[in-house]
């Protein structure tokens, strides 16, 4: 699934790199080569499908990371909102395709706030 977050992303030219890890990641953000890194862990569809079917046993570490320049508020904003959007594509999706399963409605979304030092 984080396929489909990817490829609606791309559909909005954003360029998008694959790195090694979280921590590569980080650090071409920090030093000014990104604006922005999101991480998907390597089970993410598995444990979206457990969410849905067995919620009690869904840890926060299933979640996708994201992590953001500090400098630039607006392209924050544009981001967060361009991936959000992604993700109710994901969910409209899937609920065409997994038989309008109501629950995919109520998939985890953490909201993150980021603070600038001026």
């Amino acid at each position: 699934m984080s396929c489909v977050t990817i490829n609606y992303l791309a559909s909005l030219d954003y360029k998008l790199v694959e790195v090694k890890d979280r921590y590569t990641g980080e650090m071409l953000v920090n030093n000014s080569k990104f604006l922005a890194f999101i991480h998907f862990p390597k089970s993410y569809t598995q444990d979206l499908i457990m969410f849905i079917d067995r919620r009690k046993e869904y840890g926060m570490q299933s979640l996708a990371y994201m992590y953001f320049a500090k400098h630039n508020t607006l392209f924050k904003n544009q981001i967060l909102m361009d991936v959000t959007n992604a993700i109710r594509y994901l969910m409209q999706t899937t609920l065409y395709s997994c038989s309008n399963n109501p629950q995919i409605a109520t998939l985890p979304m953490v909201r993150l706030t980021i603070s600038l030092k001026l």
